[in-house]
């Protein structure tokens, strides 16, 4: 049972891609070592610059290398505590994934 139970949520947590991120005026660079999607918009694996402040509510993740792009609007959250790096949060369903929380640091 308890194996079931962590497989099952090991499907539905959070993952997180391995990713270097800059400073902390909206602009992160995140490597995603798989395809996502972003609202219904599906992206590769790839370099991504992802701004969080380009307008209120709009969040822009951009591929350079492989010219990809996508918009969406999101949902302002605060966190209890100051986080000291930006995280990009993943869904995985299956072998699918979608971006569900774009964390900056500060």
């Amino acid at each position: 049972m308890k194996n079931r139970v962590f497989a099952t949520l090991s499907c539905m947590t959070l993952f997180t891609a391995a990713a270097a991120f800059a400073q902390s005026n909206g602009l992160m660079h995140a490597d995603i070592p798989f395809e996502f999607r972003v609202g219904n918009t599906t992206l590769p694996a790839g370099y991504y610059e992802v701004r969080t402040q380009f307008a209120p509510g709009i969040l822009v993740i951009r591929c350079y290398e492989c010219n990809a792009a996508a918009l969406v609007m999101t949902a302002k959250v605060e966190a209890r505590e100051k986080r000291e790096t930006g995280a990009l949060v993943f869904n995985r369903h299956g072998g699918k994934y979608a971006l569900a929380n774009v964390w900056n640091p500060g």
